[in-house]
């Protein structure tokens, strides 16, 4: 039996300069605790003593929070274009920087990310991911630690990382081939060969990067899976006056989560594992721009709040194939995070290493594959804690055809955390 099946990977990457001159000598000393680029990397087990906390749980809300104040900004910047990102992946990534922040970049920081009154942040940040990550769901960290200019990470910096964030640790010269070699590799193996490659050159000032890697992979359960006899060609109209024709799967009198008022409809799908895809379609009246104009990750909740299980008449969904590569630094600069961009002020990251530094990119490479694939599924249905409420029949079919612009995002449902989100205005558009 060929299923329909989802794949999903992240990876964010931190560059960091140094502002000051190289020294008349240096001595290339390693850090501690680092390893050299020829030694082979295994990716070890993520996170295994985690705990789903109340506090991991509050994390995950401000990740959310986050999560829509960044697609507000981005949105501004790519109109008309497709949208996907992880703010999950940002959020750790940001915290991380967050961790070795001082002054005006600290305050910053913390505000974006909202993890003010948190006194065990990075306890807190281990137990956010280690209760995302499962079997469907991986999540990585690494730092590179350029050798030159006697630079080196502070220890309390270094251990907080590796204990509360699993870092993997290379250490080399900022184009030692071997080195760059090994840092994609460990970013192919982290993304299961989605992102085979992060850097060709890194910049000879670089004296740090941190990267952040998610890759979710599932299929959807017995009751929510597609058929691949049922996928046609159909109209997806960009625009009420500009049709194109896409591939959509389909799927017929069967059961799914569902809420609808006059301004939307959303369609919950759910995986195998605890992650339900959501599907928000504005009406064929009102235009996306307005549901996004008023998206907040409250009014998210309150609408899976309202969700019931119905029969569908008809449910019909564009396959996607989509990669992006984007800097983020514009964005976070207008959501209030300046400070550690300031070459000019390299006070703001002092508990990071023992030289002036600041933060010159922030990029983010993330791939989505909605698809068939030849796999044999050994899906098991699992009731959903949000289905519980009601299994009464309704009286009533409804109609879901994502046919123009929509919003999707996926979740795990049990923490509460928005992992990927994004909107589709083209489903023919691959970048």
């Amino acid at each position: 039996m060929q299923m329909k099946y989802l794949i999903l990977t992240s990876l964010c990457c931190f560059l960091m300069f140094s502002c000051q001159e190289k020294p008349a000598s240096t001595a290339q000393e390693t850090p501690k605790d680092t390893i050299s680029a020829p030694e082979k990397r295994v990716l070890k087990p993520a996170f295994a003593s985690a705990t789903t906390s109340e506090n991991a749980k509050k994390l995950a809300q401000k990740s959310n929070d986050f999560a829509v104040g960044f697609y507000q900004k981005i949105k501004d910047t790519q109109a008309g274009k497709n949208l996907f990102f992880s703010p999950v992946s940002l959020h750790i990534g940001l915290g991380m920087l967050y961790l070795g922040a001082t002054n005006a970049g600290r305050q910053e920081l913390e505000t974006v990310l909202g993890v003010q009154n948190m006194p065990n942040l990075p306890e807190d940040y281990y137990d956010f991911q280690g209760s995302i990550v499962g079997e469907k769901t991986q999540i990585a960290n690494a730092l590179w630690v350029s050798n030159q200019d006697n630079f080196k990470l502070k220890t309390a910096y270094q251990q907080t990382l590796k204990t509360n964030f699993e870092t993997d640790v290379f250490t080399s010269a900022p184009n030692d081939k071997a080195t760059l070699d090994s840092l994609n590799a460990w970013v192919k193996k982290a993304t299961k060969g989605n992102i085979p490659q992060i850097a060709n050159t890194l910049p000879d000032q670089t004296k740090l990067v941190l990267f952040n890697a998610i890759h979710f992979q599932d299929f959807w359960t017995e009751e929510n899976k597609f058929e691949e006899e049922y996928t046609k060609p159909e109209s997806f109209f960009i625009t009420p006056a500009q049709p194109i024709q896409v591939q959509f799967m389909n799927q017929r009198d069967k059961r799914f989560r569902y809420y609808e008022n006059d301004t939307l409809q959303i369609l919950g799908l759910n995986y195998t594992a605890r992650n339900s895809l959501y599907v928000i379609l504005p009406t064929s009246k009102m235009n996306i721009s307005t549901i996004e104009q008023n998206l907040s990750a409250s009014q998210i909740d309150a609408w899976i709040d309202q969700m019931k299980p119905k029969e569908a008449e008809r449910i019909a969904i564009p396959k996607i194939r989509m990669e992006t590569n984007f800097e983020v630094n514009e964005i976070l600069k207008a959501m209030g995070v300046k400070a550690i961009f300031n070459f000019a002020d390299t006070s703001n990251l002092s508990a990071v290493g023992n030289i002036p530094l600041f933060v010159s990119k922030i990029t983010q490479k993330t791939t989505l594959l909605i698809d068939e694939k030849g796999t044999e599924a050994s899906a098991v249905t699992e009731e959903r804690k949000t289905e519980s409420k009601s299994m009464a029949k309704p009286s009533a079919k409804f109609t879901f055809i994502a046919n123009r612009p929509f919003i999707f995002f996926i979740k795990d449902y049990e923490m509460g955390a928005i992992i990927f989100l994004g909107r589709i205005m083209n489903p023919s558009e691959t970048k």
